[in-house]
């Protein structure tokens, strides 16, 4: 995610459609990554979450973040792996802002 991030001042869509896995690790990374794209005028994206993974996003106040990809072309889209181990998302954890 941190790769994405970095790529210029495009916003970041992650799309979620394959993730199977979900927890607190995976929810501190998301708002990680929406807090530091929103000081910098960018804005996140959570595409296509399972029916599952939505209720999560919504226990944890993430519902706004889910939305269908803005017709932008000044858009980078995180690889959905990112997301679906626990591995990846600790990785991006030690890896810090």
């Amino acid at each position: 995610m941190d790769r994405a991030m970095a790529q210029g001042d495009a916003d970041l869509v992650i799309d979620l459609s394959e993730v199977q896995f979900m927890d607190a690790t995976t929810i501190g990374v998301i708002i990680r990554a929406r807090n530091h794209l929103r000081a910098e005028s960018r804005s996140l994206v959570l595409r296509s979450p399972p029916p599952w993974a939505r209720r999560v996003l919504d226990q944890c106040d993430l519902a706004g973040l889910v939305g269908p990809v803005p017709p932008a072309p000044n858009l980078t889209v995180a690889d959905p792996d990112l997301l679906a181990t626990r591995h990846a998302t600790d990785v991006a954890l030690r890896q810090g802002p």
